[in-house]
């Protein structure tokens, strides 16, 4: 055990060296390689959110920004603190035991996380149709976390300044009382936004394939970018104070919190621009029983999966544009498709049960898969004026 009382003496700093050098160092290093790679992701997943920054919400826009301050900050205050220890500190690296750098490094991870929390707290309320109760439940313990932190950091540098076993343990200094309240209040926030959400989707349900396929997808997505920032909290409340290695996860949480927010932000939008990109497909869409789509097949979505949607009527309406030879241009009746039955006219209707859509048969409307002589049969009876107006 070092030495503590409040004072850094190199006696102190040798005996916690001999302790072993690659396994008092090893974990700083490795710590910043996985602290700047998580930084490099942010900064991408944030580029492509703000493609559709003016789509969202102001206090979504403010919650990502604050978000992103927060992890350059983080990065930065490492970078200087390591460069410190390993450059100009060099064969002694007393800056990485010097404990006002370890106490004040949180402060960038109170940012994050609560601005992360609040966007979930504000989901989940909303997903539950105003439910007072979650934000009373979460808020207040946020509240109390920042205090503990601000208690913590005030106490532990006024009464010490070597990061010690005694800082930890020690109750007057409180050292690490703020590490455990934080990540077991981020535990506990983190799994009742989780399950409050989760609940929500699945209440959300339609009985329709299609759209029950997307909610679960939307649940599965919400869990697992909460996961890892569970795992990781974990890991440091089991770790922290009894193995160094903790160091590494202690650095990079806040980011892994963060690379799951920007997750789930483009995860949205890229689910908007697939289904756009389906409905602005140009040519006609023929949708047969054994055609697929990225949502599930034509059955899929036409077919119920519980009781209480059996009974229902579906109306389908479509709009259907007649274009005649000259109009076409120069399209090549060849590339049409031919599976298209003749468009409608008004005088004689019946029901086409492949495609579920009700067409025409009789009548002079033209015909998308017609052979060339159809196609000059139709153009003769245009000039002629024997085509009827449909």
């Amino acid at each position: 055990m070092l030495p503590s009382g409040g004072l850094f003496t190199q006696a102190a700093l040798a005996m916690k060296r001999a302790e072993g050098d690659g396994s008092v160092l090893l974990p700083y290093m490795l710590g910043g390689v996985f602290d700047w790679i998580l930084l490099g992701t942010i900064l991408a997943m944030a580029i492509q959110w703000v493609q559709f920054r003016k789509e969202e919400k102001k206090f979504t826009i403010g919650c990502v920004v604050l978000s992103v301050i927060s992890a350059l900050g983080s990065s930065i205050y490492l970078l200087i603190w390591l460069t410190k220890s390993f450059v100009y500190g060099f064969g002694s690296y007393t800056e990485l035991y010097k404990l006002h750098w370890a106490s004040q490094y949180p402060m960038f991870w109170d940012w994050s996380t609560t601005a992360i929390q609040l966007f979930y707290v504000e989901r989940a309320y909303r997903l539950n149709k105003n439910a007072i109760w979650i934000p009373l439940a979460i808020i207040p313990v946020m509240v109390v976390t920042w205090a503990f932190h601000i208690y913590s950091v005030v106490v532990t540098n006024a009464e010490y300044e070597v990061a010690t076993k005694d800082v930890y343990n020690d109750p007057i200094a409180k050292g690490g009382l703020y590490l455990r309240s934080q990540h077991s209040s981020a535990l506990y926030i983190d799994m009742l936004i989780t399950s409050c959400i989760a609940y929500a989707l699945y209440k959300h349900k339609t009985g329709w394939k299609a759209t029950d396929s997307m909610i679960v997808r939307m649940i599965w997505v919400s869990l697992e970018t909460q996961l890892p920032g569970l795992i990781v909290s974990i890991l440091i409340i089991g770790s922290w104070g009894t193995r160094r290695f903790g160091i590494i996860f202690l650095v990079t949480q806040p980011k892994v919190y963060i690379v799951g927010f920007l997750a789930i932000l483009n995860f949205r939008f890229s689910r908007r621009n697939d289904t756009s990109r389906q409905s602005r497909s140009p040519g006609p869409h023929i949708f047969t029983p054994e055609s697929k789509r990225s949502a599930g097949a034509r059955d899929d979505l036409d077919s119920p999966t519980d009781s209480k949607h059996r009974g229902e009527v579906r109306v389908d309406v479509e709009t259907q544009v007649v274009l005649s030879p000259k109009e076409m241009g120069l399209v090549s009746p060849s590339r049409m498709n031919r599976g298209w039955a003749e468009l409608p006219s008004l005088n004689q209707l019946e029901y086409d049960s492949h495609s579920q859509r009700t067409i025409g048969t009789g009548g002079s409307g033209f015909l998308a898969g017609s052979s060339d002589a159809e196609l000059n049969d139709w153009a003769g009876k245009e000039k002629a004026g024997d085509v009827r107006a449909i």
